[in-house]
Protein backbone atom coordinates (compact mmCIF):
# COMPACT_ATOMS: atom_id res chain seq x y z
CA UNK A 1 0.00 0.00 0.00
CA UNK A 2 1.29 3.63 -1.14
CA UNK A 3 2.29 5.50 2.42
CA UNK A 4 1.38 8.84 0.63
CA UNK A 5 -2.66 7.33 1.15
CA UNK A 6 -2.06 7.35 5.20
CA UNK A 7 -0.99 10.90 5.79
CA UNK A 8 -1.28 12.43 8.76
CA UNK A 9 -1.17 16.33 7.42
CA UNK A 10 -4.53 17.60 8.02
CA UNK A 11 -3.70 20.00 5.07
CA UNK A 12 -3.33 17.05 2.47
CA UNK A 13 -7.13 16.20 1.82
CA UNK A 14 -8.10 20.14 1.23
CA UNK A 15 -7.11 21.83 -2.39
CA UNK A 16 -5.44 24.78 -2.30
CA UNK A 17 -8.61 27.12 -3.69
CA UNK A 18 -10.74 26.11 -0.95
CA UNK A 19 -11.86 28.89 1.19
CA UNK A 20 -11.41 28.31 5.53
CA UNK A 21 -12.38 30.73 8.27
CA UNK A 22 -8.99 33.01 9.25
CA UNK A 23 -7.55 33.74 12.07
CA UNK A 24 -6.78 37.48 12.84
CA UNK A 25 -3.75 38.39 14.29
CA UNK A 26 -5.60 41.03 16.77
CA UNK A 27 -6.86 37.48 18.13
CA UNK A 28 -4.04 35.81 18.60
CA UNK A 29 -2.30 38.88 20.05
CA UNK A 30 -5.58 39.10 22.65
CA UNK A 31 -5.59 35.61 23.67
CA UNK A 32 -1.44 35.88 24.15
CA UNK A 33 -1.81 38.90 26.19
CA UNK A 34 -4.59 37.69 28.56
CA UNK A 35 -2.05 34.72 28.80
CA UNK A 36 0.75 36.62 30.02
CA UNK A 37 -1.92 38.66 32.27
CA UNK A 38 -3.11 35.67 34.27
CA UNK A 39 0.76 34.29 34.46
CA UNK A 40 1.86 37.35 35.69
CA UNK A 41 -0.74 37.86 38.47
CA UNK A 42 -0.17 37.02 41.96
CA UNK A 43 -1.75 33.69 43.29
CA UNK A 44 -3.51 35.92 45.63
CA UNK A 45 -6.04 37.04 42.72
CA UNK A 46 -8.89 34.72 41.62
CA UNK A 47 -9.32 35.62 37.74
CA UNK A 48 -12.03 34.81 36.29
CA UNK A 49 -13.03 35.73 32.58
CA UNK A 50 -15.75 38.01 31.19
CA UNK A 51 -18.16 36.41 29.17
CA UNK A 52 -19.74 37.81 26.43
CA UNK A 53 -21.11 40.65 25.71
CA UNK A 54 -18.41 42.13 27.87
CA UNK A 55 -18.49 45.82 27.12
CA UNK A 56 -14.89 46.54 27.44
CA UNK A 57 -13.92 44.10 30.07
CA UNK A 58 -12.23 40.98 29.74
CA UNK A 59 -11.75 40.06 33.31
CA UNK A 60 -12.95 40.06 36.89
CA UNK A 61 -10.51 40.10 39.69
CA UNK A 62 -10.95 38.85 43.30
CA UNK A 63 -8.72 39.10 45.94
CA UNK A 64 -7.64 36.73 48.80
CA UNK A 65 -5.53 36.86 51.79
CA UNK A 66 -4.58 34.18 54.09
CA UNK A 67 -6.75 31.68 51.21
CA UNK A 68 -10.07 33.64 52.55
CA UNK A 69 -12.11 35.00 49.74
CA UNK A 70 -12.49 38.62 50.63
CA UNK A 71 -15.38 40.43 48.29
CA UNK A 72 -12.37 43.33 47.11
CA UNK A 73 -13.06 43.20 43.50
CA UNK A 74 -12.06 45.09 40.48
CA UNK A 75 -12.23 44.21 36.42
CA UNK A 76 -10.17 44.61 33.89
CA UNK A 77 -9.57 45.20 30.56
CA UNK A 78 -6.77 43.25 28.64
CA UNK A 79 -4.92 44.48 25.73
CA UNK A 80 -1.80 43.60 23.78
CA UNK A 81 1.01 44.59 21.67
CA UNK A 82 4.05 42.76 19.99
CA UNK A 83 6.44 45.15 21.71
CA UNK A 84 5.49 48.55 23.91
CA UNK A 85 7.71 51.46 22.40
CA UNK A 86 8.83 53.15 25.49
CA UNK A 87 9.38 56.83 25.18
CA UNK A 88 12.63 58.33 26.15
CA UNK A 89 10.76 59.63 29.10
CA UNK A 90 10.11 55.76 29.97
CA UNK A 91 6.17 56.21 29.67
CA UNK A 92 3.71 55.01 27.15
CA UNK A 93 0.71 56.50 26.23
CA UNK A 94 -2.28 53.95 24.64
CA UNK A 95 -5.39 56.37 23.46
CA UNK A 96 -7.65 53.45 21.36
CA UNK A 97 -10.41 53.26 23.47
CA UNK A 98 -13.77 54.21 22.70
CA UNK A 99 -15.12 57.38 24.22
CA UNK A 100 -18.51 55.50 25.15
CA UNK A 101 -16.06 52.20 26.96
CA UNK A 102 -14.20 55.07 28.96
CA UNK A 103 -17.61 56.29 30.10
CA UNK A 104 -19.05 52.65 31.18
CA UNK A 105 -15.53 52.63 33.12
CA UNK A 106 -15.65 55.86 35.52
CA UNK A 107 -19.62 54.51 36.05
CA UNK A 108 -18.28 50.91 37.46
CA UNK A 109 -18.63 50.46 41.08
CA UNK A 110 -15.33 49.24 41.28
CA UNK A 111 -11.47 50.14 40.24
CA UNK A 112 -11.69 49.25 36.96
CA UNK A 113 -7.49 48.61 35.08
CA UNK A 114 -6.15 48.21 31.47
CA UNK A 115 -3.75 46.05 31.21
CA UNK A 116 -0.82 46.28 28.47
CA UNK A 117 1.02 43.15 27.93
CA UNK A 118 3.76 43.30 25.66
CA UNK A 119 4.20 39.94 23.64
CA UNK A 120 8.01 40.23 23.11
CA UNK A 121 9.14 39.62 26.87
CA UNK A 122 6.14 38.21 28.39
CA UNK A 123 5.68 41.55 30.65
CA UNK A 124 2.19 43.38 31.60
CA UNK A 125 1.44 46.91 32.36
CA UNK A 126 -1.32 48.52 34.17
CA UNK A 127 -2.76 51.51 34.05
CA UNK A 128 -5.93 52.80 36.83
CA UNK A 129 -8.46 53.52 34.33
CA UNK A 130 -10.90 56.18 36.62
CA UNK A 131 -7.44 57.94 37.66
CA UNK A 132 -6.68 59.11 33.96
CA UNK A 133 -10.65 59.37 33.03
CA UNK A 134 -11.07 62.12 35.61
CA UNK A 135 -7.87 63.83 34.89
CA UNK A 136 -8.90 64.44 31.05
CA UNK A 137 -12.27 64.93 31.73
CA UNK A 138 -12.66 67.75 28.82
CA UNK A 139 -11.69 65.06 26.62
CA UNK A 140 -14.57 63.00 27.60
CA UNK A 141 -17.27 65.57 27.75
CA UNK A 142 -16.26 65.88 23.97
CA UNK A 143 -16.67 62.73 23.25
CA UNK A 144 -13.00 62.20 22.42
CA UNK A 145 -10.56 59.42 23.10
CA UNK A 146 -8.59 59.81 26.45
CA UNK A 147 -4.64 59.16 26.72
CA UNK A 148 -3.72 56.56 29.55
CA UNK A 149 -0.72 56.19 30.46
CA UNK A 150 1.49 53.11 31.10
CA UNK A 151 5.34 53.15 32.82
CA UNK A 152 7.68 50.55 33.12
CA UNK A 153 7.78 50.60 37.01
CA UNK A 154 3.73 49.72 37.05
CA UNK A 155 4.46 45.93 36.11
CA UNK A 156 2.06 43.41 37.29
CA UNK A 157 3.55 40.93 39.22
CA UNK A 158 6.80 43.18 40.40
CA UNK A 159 7.57 43.37 44.31
CA UNK A 160 5.09 40.49 44.57
CA UNK A 161 2.09 42.46 43.26
CA UNK A 162 2.48 44.74 45.63
CA UNK A 163 2.66 47.53 43.44
CA UNK A 164 -0.75 46.62 41.49
CA UNK A 165 -2.37 45.79 44.81
CA UNK A 166 -1.21 49.32 45.83
CA UNK A 167 -3.03 51.31 43.42
CA UNK A 168 -5.85 49.22 43.63
CA UNK A 169 -6.51 50.04 47.19
CA UNK A 170 -6.04 53.68 46.06
CA UNK A 171 -8.74 53.29 43.08
CA UNK A 172 -11.09 51.56 45.84
CA UNK A 173 -10.73 54.69 47.98
CA UNK A 174 -11.49 56.80 45.35
CA UNK A 175 -15.63 57.44 46.46
CA UNK A 176 -14.35 57.53 49.93
CA UNK A 177 -12.28 60.27 48.92
CA UNK A 178 -15.09 62.15 47.00
CA UNK A 179 -16.99 61.58 49.99
CA UNK A 180 -14.84 63.66 52.47
CA UNK A 181 -14.59 66.03 50.05
CA UNK A 182 -18.62 67.08 50.86
CA UNK A 183 -17.13 66.80 54.36
CA UNK A 184 -14.46 68.91 54.72
CA UNK A 185 -16.05 72.42 54.85
CA UNK A 186 -18.24 70.80 58.05
CA UNK A 187 -15.00 69.82 59.29
CA UNK A 188 -13.03 72.61 58.84
CA UNK A 189 -15.99 74.88 60.53
CA UNK A 190 -15.73 72.52 63.59
CA UNK A 191 -11.95 72.76 64.06
CA UNK A 192 -11.70 76.14 63.58
CA UNK A 193 -14.39 77.18 66.32
CA UNK A 194 -13.02 74.36 68.53
CA UNK A 195 -9.49 75.85 67.99
CA UNK A 196 -10.50 79.63 68.36
CA UNK A 197 -12.18 78.92 71.69
CA UNK A 198 -9.91 77.14 73.44
CA UNK A 199 -6.26 77.49 71.79
CA UNK A 200 -3.35 78.36 74.54
CA UNK A 201 -5.41 78.55 77.35
CA UNK A 202 -3.97 78.24 80.80
CA UNK A 203 -1.21 75.11 80.11
CA UNK A 204 -0.41 73.80 83.37
CA UNK A 205 -4.54 73.55 83.89
CA UNK A 206 -6.40 70.05 83.33
CA UNK A 207 -9.13 70.26 81.18
CA UNK A 208 -12.41 69.34 82.92
CA UNK A 209 -14.53 68.92 80.34
CA UNK A 210 -15.11 65.57 78.69
CA UNK A 211 -17.61 66.89 76.62
CA UNK A 212 -14.49 68.90 74.79
CA UNK A 213 -11.98 66.40 75.28
CA UNK A 214 -14.24 63.87 73.29
CA UNK A 215 -14.46 66.62 70.61
CA UNK A 216 -10.72 66.92 69.86
CA UNK A 217 -10.53 63.01 69.77
CA UNK A 218 -13.48 63.09 67.21
CA UNK A 219 -11.60 65.79 65.22
CA UNK A 220 -7.87 63.93 65.12
CA UNK A 221 -9.76 60.97 64.21
CA UNK A 222 -11.53 62.62 61.43
CA UNK A 223 -8.09 64.52 60.28
CA UNK A 224 -6.31 61.56 60.35
CA UNK A 225 -8.96 59.80 58.00
CA UNK A 226 -8.81 63.10 55.92
CA UNK A 227 -4.73 62.81 55.66
CA UNK A 228 -4.70 59.35 54.29
CA UNK A 229 -7.19 60.15 51.90
CA UNK A 230 -5.68 63.12 50.31
CA UNK A 231 -2.01 61.51 51.14
CA UNK A 232 -1.03 63.64 53.56
CA UNK A 233 1.39 63.15 56.73
CA UNK A 234 -0.48 63.46 60.07
CA UNK A 235 1.23 62.12 62.86
CA UNK A 236 4.81 61.03 63.33
CA UNK A 237 5.86 57.71 65.12
CA UNK A 238 5.81 58.47 68.52
CA UNK A 239 2.96 60.48 68.65
CA UNK A 240 0.80 57.45 66.65
CA UNK A 241 1.43 55.02 68.99
CA UNK A 242 -0.05 57.26 71.62
CA UNK A 243 -3.06 58.57 69.86
CA UNK A 244 -3.37 54.71 68.81
CA UNK A 245 -3.91 54.10 72.76
CA UNK A 246 -5.96 57.40 73.34
CA UNK A 247 -8.29 55.86 70.29
CA UNK A 248 -8.30 52.31 71.82
CA UNK A 249 -9.48 53.38 74.92
CA UNK A 250 -11.86 56.29 74.03
CA UNK A 251 -10.40 58.63 76.75
CA UNK A 252 -7.15 60.41 76.82
CA UNK A 253 -4.17 58.30 78.34
CA UNK A 254 -3.15 60.93 80.88
CA UNK A 255 -4.67 63.71 82.49
CA UNK A 256 -5.24 65.91 79.79
CA UNK A 257 -3.86 69.72 80.70
CA UNK A 258 -4.43 72.33 78.79
CA UNK A 259 -0.87 72.69 77.04
CA UNK A 260 -1.84 69.18 75.68
CA UNK A 261 -4.87 70.42 74.33
CA UNK A 262 -3.12 72.52 72.55
CA UNK A 263 -0.42 70.75 71.14
CA UNK A 264 -3.54 68.68 69.51
CA UNK A 265 -5.06 71.59 67.90
CA UNK A 266 -1.73 72.24 66.08
CA UNK A 267 -1.35 68.83 65.40
CA UNK A 268 -5.11 68.96 63.42
CA UNK A 269 -4.40 72.15 62.03
CA UNK A 270 -0.72 71.39 60.32
CA UNK A 271 -2.42 67.71 59.08
CA UNK A 272 -5.55 69.80 58.02
CA UNK A 273 -3.81 72.30 56.33
CA UNK A 274 -2.12 69.61 53.81
CA UNK A 275 -4.83 67.91 53.69
CA UNK A 276 -6.88 70.67 52.81
CA UNK A 277 -4.26 71.95 50.34
CA UNK A 278 -4.30 68.60 48.34
CA UNK A 279 -8.46 68.68 47.99
CA UNK A 280 -7.61 71.94 47.14
CA UNK A 281 -5.44 70.93 43.49
CA UNK A 282 -7.52 68.24 43.14
CA UNK A 283 -11.07 69.86 42.40
CA UNK A 284 -8.83 73.15 41.10
CA UNK A 285 -6.57 71.58 39.14
CA UNK A 286 -5.85 67.67 38.44
CA UNK A 287 -9.66 67.01 37.97
CA UNK A 288 -10.61 70.42 37.27
CA UNK A 289 -13.19 69.52 34.95
CA UNK A 290 -14.65 66.89 36.42
CA UNK A 291 -15.85 68.76 39.59
CA UNK A 292 -17.18 71.37 37.56
CA UNK A 293 -19.14 69.28 35.44
CA UNK A 294 -20.50 66.66 38.10
CA UNK A 295 -20.13 68.76 41.04
CA UNK A 296 -20.10 71.94 40.63
CA UNK A 297 -21.06 73.45 44.45
CA UNK A 298 -18.40 70.78 46.12
CA UNK A 299 -15.63 72.11 44.09
CA UNK A 300 -16.87 75.75 45.21
CA UNK A 301 -17.07 75.32 48.60
CA UNK A 302 -13.71 73.37 49.17
CA UNK A 303 -12.17 76.29 46.99
CA UNK A 304 -13.34 79.17 48.91
CA UNK A 305 -12.01 77.48 52.36
CA UNK A 306 -9.15 79.56 54.01
CA UNK A 307 -5.47 77.21 53.74
CA UNK A 308 -4.49 79.62 56.09
CA UNK A 309 -3.49 77.61 59.81
CA UNK A 310 -5.78 78.69 62.67
CA UNK A 311 -2.40 79.51 64.74
CA UNK A 312 -1.11 82.07 62.06
CA UNK A 313 -4.40 84.14 62.15
CA UNK A 314 -4.55 87.40 62.43
CA UNK A 315 -5.48 88.56 66.63
CA UNK A 316 -8.55 90.06 65.35
CA UNK A 317 -9.56 86.94 62.70
CA UNK A 318 -8.97 84.86 66.47
CA UNK A 319 -11.10 87.23 68.62
CA UNK A 320 -13.97 87.12 66.23
CA UNK A 321 -17.26 85.22 67.63
CA UNK A 322 -17.06 81.30 67.55
CA UNK A 323 -18.91 80.14 64.48
CA UNK A 324 -17.85 82.84 62.55
CA UNK A 325 -18.37 82.38 58.52
CA UNK A 326 -14.99 84.22 58.21
CA UNK A 327 -12.93 80.90 58.36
Amino acid sequence: MDDSTNSNDPDDSNPENLLFPQRPENHITETEARKILENRLSRNWIVRPVPPPDYGLDFELEWTAHNKVTGLRAVVQSKGTESIPWTLEESFSYSKIKPSTTNYWLENDVPVFIVLSDLSDGRAYFSPAKTYIRANYQKVLENKSIPYRFYPYREVGENGGDDFMSSFLKERRITERDAALRELPRFHQSFMNLHFGFYRRDGHMPVADPERERELLDLARDCERFCSLFEWHFLFRPERAFFEAWKSKGSYPAEMLERDFSEWLDRIDDGLAGALAAAKRLVGATEKAYWAARHADVAERILRLSGTTAKTLSREARLSPRGSTLF
